[in-house]
């Protein structure tokens, strides 16, 4: 039946045209979710398929009406369904949205105003006083009435998603008494998405088809396994923590054979999908994919409940995004330690939700402004349900987050890709292929660099950022998990982002908030870079990488949508802070002296240290002897040391800087300038605060010190001088340390003026009385031991 007698786009307000993977209505106003519909009770697909005719004008009496099939039910609790759509298999990645034929429905455009539901509009014409029907979210999808020409909406109607997708006809109730119940798609073929369509017969298996998966676990367990040095194996979660570096670069993924030491919460282990319904509850809506089609839909647990306990199953069902943070298995079920450990939403974002007058009265002190409070991308518990004989295509997760993987019960089969920048190429070309739905990746690439990996019940994976795998589900299985992005792999994480954009991606399918995440990694981050440069300390690569990358794709990202004003300065700090630890690690490096290869070096020939080196220019015609060329005479320095030191450390202005150095412009008989120690010494200054008769000298200050004393002092004073180092100031550690010595350290010796003969040798000048000096040292024993 074709759509003649529809309604036409002019006689509805506005129309959208139907995505295969998305909801019809791409344009319905948000608001509160409706009720959601759930299946009391489905009869099996192979009832459904042999009572079914190909002959679209052949009605069915046997065939019970969907209406009479399902239920209305309340609303789902998830507060994160749609954040949490498909989080391991995007529809673009599962290479069905271009393939599977929803009967009469396909192609066909959806309204986009909720009011041109028939069935809403019956209820909103009905006079019992009773409120008007909420306004239907965006998530909603629609089913065409093929006798009728009208759009209802699916829950309107009772039907869930994952079974609109089986129709072939839908007839609603007021056609059912006329033309019968609705059609269903009979099963036509085993190896195509699109298993009711004769005509593709004989095109190739498509992968996750029932005949695919079927041969493909005849050769599955040939392909290599995981070699050590590609995933790490530990013993327990003890070794894990002890020997996992969280200061590196996280590179490969790991598996953890004893979850003793990862601090993790499990439930007990008779925990099984029996009680996992009775503690979530049937109305409680998840994201499933239709393995046979490879396709997602949303169904209500106690329909997938149903079909999990079918025997035997027409079609398999995966649960790969059941977020549960909401529900009370959270009160059974904890992550392992690493994960809040690194987890930027677990560092930014609260754990408790934050109450209104919190944030009017300014009592709320959070990582996250009060605009993002809500904006919590909740993607790290994840409940995984599997049915034994299914098959998830190659994927990476979203975001280019890491994974933490526990098989409760059942097996899990991976198999890995290393995400070099070559696999990532050729992963994006088969993503994007016309054929890929008909091409296996592992095909694509060297079968060497495919592994295997193994994971028996007990046993615990975590996989970083990029890692390209797919999975195989022998028997059934269950399955706790989830994601998180972090600081050790975020240029792999902004290269996963690039891929998941030149793959077309859908939002619903790639990481919740990635961009706001992100500046609110980039934020904390130049934190880290300013605390760095203040106290000199050495950053590892992979946080400068991560900030080298951030000073590229933020300015883009603001220029695309402008971001919060909360990170107006970032992209400016990052830059600046770049340049600032840049020239601080430059002046730290010491510079190595260049040798000539012949020569001998500095320190094993002292006497020749200060002799330019000799370079012979070579006539190679052989008319005249090799002339020898010296080298310019080293460069004298700028600048005399102490006054360096002096200027450096006051950091004095230009025109401050200039009157202190004309105040040392005198100079002696020989010519030379007074340098400012000997200034201050000529001139009877010093810092002292004891009495002006005291000696000089600091010799034999700590005779009177007993043994244990001398200890106490010592130890202060190597903390001290370890602490002045890391300030970069000068440490002196001799007991003799007073100002003089200080001031001549570095000063060159002058050599004596011989008389003339018979001249008088004037009478030496009695010194000027000094100050006694104090050492810190000195002072610091005067506040332990109270001695002066």
């Amino acid at each position: 039946m074709d759509r003649e007698g529809a309604p036409s786009p002019a006689s509805i307000t506005s129309e959208v045209q139907r995505d295969e993977t998305r909801t019809p209505s791409e344009a319905a106003t948000p608001g509160p979710p409706s009720p959601t519909p759930v299946l009391e009770s489905m009869p099996s697909l192979t009832t459904m398929a042999s009572a079914t005719t190909v002959d679209s004008g052949t009605s069915i009496a046997s065939m019970p009406t969907l209406e009479a099939m399902t239920s209305l039910a309340g609303p789902s609790t998830s507060s994160t369904s749609a954040l949490s759509s498909s989080s391991f298999i995007p529809p673009s990645a599962s290479g069905s949205s271009s393939h599977v034929n929803y009967g009469k429905n396909r192609g066909r455009k959806a309204p986009s105003d909720e009011h041109v539901c028939f069935k809403c509009r019956e209820e909103d014409n009905k006079d019992d006083g009773s409120p008007p029907k909420p306004k239907t979210p965006r998530e909603i999808p629609w089913i065409f009435c093929d006798n009728c020409k009208k759009w209802f909406h699916q829950e309107c109607v009772n039907i869930e998603e994952y079974a609109a997708n089986l129709v072939d006809k839908y007839h609603c109730s007021a056609c059912e008494p006329i033309v019968g119940p609705s059609i269903y798609k009979k099963v036509l073929l085993n190896h195509r998405y699109n298993f009711d369509v004769i005509d593709e017969a004989n095109l190739k298996p498509q992968v996750g088809t029932k005949a695919w998966v079927e041969h493909f676990v005849t050769y599955e367990a040939s392909i290599q396994p995981c070699p050590l040095d590609v995933m790490i194996v530990y013993p327990s979660g003890h070794s894990f923590h002890q020997y996992f570096d969280q200061d590196a670069e996280w590179r490969n993924p790991v598996m953890i054979e004893d979850v003793d030491g990862l601090k993790m919460q499990l439930p007990e282990a008779d925990f099984d999908m029996h009680k996992l319904y009775d503690l979530v509850g049937p109305e409680e809506i998840i994201d499933t994919i239709d393995v046979y089609m490879q396709l997602s839909s949303k169904m209500s647990f106690k329909s997938f409940y149903d079909r999990w306990n079918e025997n035997p199953r027409p079609r398999l069902y995966n649960m790969l995004s059941f977020e549960f943070s909401h529900t009370k298995l959270m009160d059974i079920v904890r992550a392992p330690e690493l994960m809040y450990r690194l987890s930027w939403v677990h560092k930014f974002w609260p754990e408790e939700q934050v109450e209104y007058d919190d944030i009017i009265t300014g009592t709320y002190q959070g990582a996250v402004v009060p605009d993002h409070i809500n904006c919590r991308p909740d993607v790290a518990m994840f409940c995984l349900l599997g049915m034994g004989g299914s098959y998830t295509e190659f994927h990476i997760d979203f975001g280019g987050s890491s994974v933490w993987y526990h098989v409760f019960k059942g097996q899990k089969i991976f198999y890995v890709v290393e995400p070099t920048e070559e696999n990532l190429e050729k992963f994006v070309k088969w993503t994007n292929s016309e054929n890929r739905s008909e091409t296996w990746f592992g095909d694509c690439i060297p079968r060497e660099e495919i592994h295997r990996v193994v994971i028996d019940p007990g046993k615990t994976v975590m996989i970083p950022s990029g890692w390209i795998h797919a999975v195989y589900t022998p028997i059934d299985s269950m399955v706790f998990g989830g994601n998180f992005i972090h600081d050790l792999n975020i240029v792999r994480q902004l290269k996963v982002y690039e891929v998941e954009q030149a793959c077309n991606y859908d939002e619903n399918f790639m990481f919740p908030q990635f961009e706001l995440s992100n500046w609110y990694g980039a934020k904390a981050l130049t934190e880290r870079l300013k605390n760095a440069t203040e106290d000199f300390e050495i950053l590892p690569p992979y946080i400068l990488e991560g900030l080298k990358a951030y000073a590229k794709i933020l300015p883009h990202w603001n220029r695309r949508s402008p971001c919060h004003p909360h990170f107006k300065s970032v992209v400016r700090t990052i830059e600046n802070g770049l340049k600032k630890y840049a020239k601080l690690r430059e002046k730290a490096t010491p510079k190595r002296k260049r040798t000539s290869a012949g020569s001998k070096s500095a320190e094993s020939s002292p006497a020749k240290s200060n002799l330019p080196p000799l370079k012979l220019r070579i006539n190679l015609k052989g008319d005249s002897a090799p002339t020898s060329v010296s080298s310019p005479p080293p460069k004298k320095h700028k600048k005399d040391r102490d006054e360096k030191a002096i200027q450096k450390a006051m950091k004095l202005p230009k025109k401050d800087s200039q009157s202190l150095a004309n105040m040392f412009s005198e100079r002696t008989s020989s010519g030379r300038k007074i340098k400012p120690s000997a200034w201050l010494q000529e001139r009877g200054i010093s810092g002292s605060t004891d009495d002006a008769d005291s000696p000089s000298t600091s010799k034999g200050f700590f005779d009177d010190y007993d043994e244990e004393q001398r200890k106490n002092v010592a130890q202060a004073d190597r903390i001290g001088e370890l602490e002045a180092r890391r300030l970069g100031d000068t440490a002196y550690a001799s007991d003799d340390d007073d100002l003089s010595l200080i001031a001549n350290a570095g000063r060159k010796k002058s050599r004596p003026v011989p008389s003339k003969a018979g001249a008088a040798k004037p009478a030496p000048k009695a010194p000027p009385k000094q100050k006694k000096v104090e050492t810190a040292k000195q002072r610091l024993a005067k506040k332990m031991f109270g001695r002066r």
